[in-house]
């Protein structure tokens, strides 16, 4: 009936055992006679053997299992209910503990389907067949119940752990045995019972993803508030998180040890049902994993809590998915960890997880945080030579200026990132101050010119916000053009800084698909001097051979169509621009329908030339009259530190 499996496993190395123990060479025969009959279950010859030895029946180890085995044990261990019986009607010490605090009945739990087949136990009986491994799992199935209930009728401690503080009713929820766990469950096993680790059978069930053992657990009354919610969704076993919530348990509950919390565990390793369903029942998106109070860590010092939320575990390891759900449920773009203040955006391209870096920056994060004696995420995306990164970074307001570390056109060349350093070098822009709105300095593109960097979203905001098309050089518009119509025109300076694809290039083939910058243009060879990562020197490549990002040229789309007024672009111009639209085109028709100045058809066809030629010629993006003050405060700043130079005052009449 049983398999030879355990003869070689358990018998080996049976010598030396014997040996330690001082056991006789005819001992060991009746030992292995004892051995061979619980194999096969036959309590008749194992009787025998008994009658036969003249050693104590709890004598061990029979087997070099691990922990050693009883002759009890090892019958539990086979499944053999027949040889229980008998030993146990023999005298066999029924809670005898062995190594490792093992006893019969703890021992008799964990022989489980899951056991067996990762021992290949089911296919060295059943053969490989689907079939014939069920027949052998039903089999042992039966034999494994009844012995656990054999051992069970005959008193034995129900709540009796093992060394680690793991009880049968434990044990067999994490060894996937639900049959065990309504047997127990039945003769009255606490429910609650708590391992040295601190876990209940119900948070190992849960971690372990048993949704049967689960289903029995908090139908039996088992405490929620136990962890093991947390468990689930820290192994992304979302049918047990969602049992789990429906029977109570709090959306915030915390992990058995008290630190982190189920949506934080689940965000961490990126369970995606597990995080939409613990935001859907509540749970707080911006909750920190914490630090018992008076823990010390090497690094990170004493007590206080981490503070990582949720939200920064997911771009720290690059859950795309997870990290937009928390946003959308209220996380905190930039709650800072606790013990270095890395933001979520700086860990995420720590981790060069450019997408979740993204979310970061487009969702209004902190471009300009310094830590670390001056690391910024400008720094850390030219160390790391993440292009885009560099290119987003700086479209939403990333300062070039220098730290204690160095700029980052120094960090891009000190790395050797070549790509980098050129796009930074192109996109300085020009060595004097432009003075946009309140006057500040530029010495970079403004965040309409980074075509590469921004979305058709973000460009319809700036041009809305009031951001100049034509501002910088090139400006917007001038490389709006360039990308529209790449190919159609020889090369032209307004393409430096442009990203480009690498492609049908024949003496390079290698090259193809590779993304470069464009670093110079020659209109006389025709052909743009493009820099790619890791080479030496910029390559000079036609721009037939060069595919400029999809998105940009959508972009650029956008910006041209906002170049002039026109009623298709009057929702690209600034708030103050519109309303003037609106009372050019009030004025228009009353002219146009003034019945004593017009008759007939002229008055359509007149508002037609006035909506067509007037209008877009009256309407301007900028507020002249605001342009004027600006200009007039920046003059009057000039003449106040003019001082040996004289009184100099600019008139801003003349502009």
């Amino acid at each position: 009936m049983a398999s030879d499996f355990y003869t070689d496993s358990y018998s080996e190395n049976l010598d030396a055992l014997f040996a330690k123990k001082g056991v006789a060479h005819g001992v060991r025969r009746l030992i292995e006679a004892g051995i061979a009959a619980i194999h096969d279950d036959d309590d008749g010859a194992l009787a025998a053997a008994l009658d036969e030895m003249p050693i104590n029946i709890d004598f061990y180890p029979v087997s070099a299992w691990p922990a050693g085995d009883s002759l009890l044990s090892y019958a539990a261990r086979l499944s053999a209910p027949r040889c229980v019986t008998l030993l146990l009607s023999q005298g066999a010490t029924l809670d005898l503990k062995l190594e490792g605090g093992d006893t019969a009945l703890l021992t008799a739990v964990m022989q489980t389907p899951v056991v067996w087949e990762s021992m290949g136990i089911l296919k060295a009986e059943g053969g490989v067949s689907k079939a014939g491994v069920a027949a052998a799992t039903r089999d042992r199935m039966a034999r494994a119940l009844d012995v656990l209930k054999r051992i069970l009728g005959a008193g034995a401690a129900i709540n009796l752990a093992d060394s680690d503080g793991y009880s049968p009713l434990l044990l067999s929820g994490h060894f996937g045995a639900p049959e065990f766990m309504s047997v127990l469950l039945d003769a009255s096993a606490e429910v609650d019972q708590r391992a040295d680790n601190g876990w209940t059978p119900l948070a190992q069930a849960a971690s372990d993803g048993r949704l049967r053992c689960v289903e029995l657990l908090v139908g039996a009354g088992a405490a929620l508030d136990c962890g093991g919610l947390a468990n689930a969704a820290g192994n992304g076993h979302g049918g047990c998180v969602k049992l789990l919530l429906a029977a109570g348990a709090g959306a915030d509950c915390l992990d058995p040890g008290g630190q982190t919390s189920a949506l934080w565990k689940a965000a961490k390793d990126g369970h995606l049902e597990c995080v939409q369903l613990l935001l859907a029942s509540g749970a707080d998106a911006g909750l920190a994993v914490i630090k018992k109070s008076g823990d010390t860590d090497p690094i990170r010092g004493p007590g206080g809590g981490e503070g990582t939320t949720p939200f920064f575990m997911a771009c720290q390891n690059g859950h795309l998915e997870c990290a937009q759900l928390l946003l959308e449920a209220g996380a905190p773009v930039d709650k800072l960890r606790d013990f270095d203040g890395f933001s979520p955006l700086l860990i995420a391209l720590c981790n060069s997880n450019r997408d979740c870096a993204r979310l970061c920056v487009r969702a209004g994060a902190d471009v300009n945080r310094v830590v670390r004696g001056g690391v910024t995420p400008l720094l850390v995306a030219c160390q790391l030579g993440l292009l885009d990164a560099c290119q987003l970074l700086s479209a939403f307001g990333a300062s070039r200026a220098a730290t204690p570390l160095g700029t980052p056109d120094q960090c891009a060349v000190h790395h050797k990132r070549a790509d980098v350093a050129a796009w930074l070098a192109a996109s300085r822009g020009p060595k004097w101050t432009h003075y946009v709105r309140n006057g500040a300095q530029v010495k970079s593109w403004l965040p309409l010119q980074h075509l590469e960097a921004i979305t058709v979203e973000r460009a319809r905001a700036l041009l809305r916000g009031g951001d100049d098309p034509l501002a910088g050089e090139p400006s917007a518009l001038e490389r709006a053009r360039v990308l529209c119509s790449w190919g159609e025109s020889d090369p032209t300076a307004a393409a430096v800084g442009s990203t480009v694809t690498i492609h049908s290039l024949v003496s390079r083939p290698s090259m193809n698909g590779e993304v470069g910058v464009v670093v110079s243009a020659n209109a006389s060879t025709g052909r743009f001097g493009v820099q790619v990562a890791g080479e030496a020197k910029a390559l000079a490549l036609r721009p037939a051979n060069l595919q400029p990002a999809a998105e940009a040229v959508e972009v650029g789309r956008l910006i041209l169509k906002a170049a002039e007024w026109s009623p298709q672009s009057h929702e690209l111009f600034p708030e103050a621009a519109r309303k003037r639209a609106v009372e050019v085109m009030r004025l228009g028709y009353l002219i146009a329908w003034d019945e004593e100045r017009f008759e007939g058809r002229a008055g359509p066809e007149l508002l037609d030339c006035w909506r067509s030629f007037v209008v877009p010629k009256v309407v301007e993006r900028e507020d002249r009259e605001r342009e004027l003050r600006e200009l007039r405060r920046v003059s009057e700043k000039m003449a106040a530190g003019a001082g040996a130079m004289g009184a100099f005052v600019l008139d801003p009449t003349q502009f």
